[in-house]
């Protein structure tokens, strides 16, 4: 019981400041303008899905030491999120200084 609300807690304490770190230099990365301005707005947007499905996914591999009937389900999933988020940062990112 107290591992999942642990794990929850911490995942989402590490997902903030990754987000505020990831954020604060995204932000940053165009300064010297080598890419379009719409382009830099689409890098900061997906940093944020791909940051909120690794959170959600934080919460579900909590959940999944709370809830043992589905706690199988619950991991695949966690798993499935932080895959998927993860990617679409590194999407972003590279699709971003590829065109700079």
């Amino acid at each position: 019981m107290i591992t999942g609300i642990l794990f929850i807690v911490f995942w989402l304490a590490a997902a903030a400041v990754w987000f505020v770190l990831s954020m604060s230099a995204g932000t940053m990365a165009n300064d010297a303008g080598g890419a379009s301005s719409e382009l830099h707005a689409r890098m900061l947007f997906l940093l944020a899905i791909g940051q909120i499905l690794v959170a959600i996914a934080g919460i579900l591999g909590g959940a999944s030491y709370l809830f043992v009937g589905i706690g199988g389900t619950l991991w695949k999933t966690f798993w499935l999120l932080l895959a998927i988020g993860i990617a679409i940062q590194i999407i972003a990112v590279f699709r971003l200084f590829s065109a700079m």
